[in-house]
């Protein structure tokens, strides 16, 4: 890392994905995901979910190294999503990012997942006013779950282009 800018690593786990990204000076360098894990169940099952990312966690982050070139010695920082989300996901995302953030000697930050949506583009450089932003959320835009089985309109939501597909 001599006469180089530090990298930070982010991890996002808030639900199905175990996501990984590296970030140096404003720019992305590599991402990785285990995006692929839920497809053979048609969709997100938020307890597998949270079970995945235990398992997915680590090659995930060595992946996004691979990609990218940086060493987990370049790490400068690491940053995680905090919620909202499953909770058991979150609790593995927020535990591996604390070990890393630990043993690597480094700075962790919480991120809100939600609040962080429109933060690229009020953090492009030269911008200094507000970017528009909306999330959506489909516990907002649905009914209640149409059957059994589904736990909330967000696993409605989630579940709904998978199954479609079949």
């Amino acid at each position: 890392m001599v006469g180089s800018k530090p990298v930070a690593l982010g991890i996002e786990s808030s639900c199905d994905e175990t996501g990984t990204g590296l970030v140096r000076d404003g720019v992305l360098l590599g991402v990785a995901s285990s995006m692929d894990e839920h497809a053979r169940f048609g969709g997100m099952v938020p307890e597998i979910a949270a079970r995945a990312h235990v398992h997915a966690v680590a090659p995930v982050v060595r992946e996004a190294l691979d990609r990218a070139g940086p060493t987990l010695g370049d790490v400068g920082a690491v940053a995680v999503t905090t919620g909202p989300g499953l909770f058991g996901a979150l609790q593995v995302g927020v535990a591996a990012a604390k070990g890393y953030a630990f043993s690597l000697g480094v700075p962790l930050y919480g991120v809100h997942h939600l609040a962080a949506a429109g933060g690229p583009g009020r953090s492009a450089p030269g911008r200094n006013r507000p970017a528009p932003a909306s999330v959506v959320r489909s516990r907002h835009l649905l009914p209640p779950p149409p059957r059994p089985g589904l736990a909330t309109c967000d696993d409605c939501l989630s579940a709904a282009p998978p199954r479609t597909r079949r």
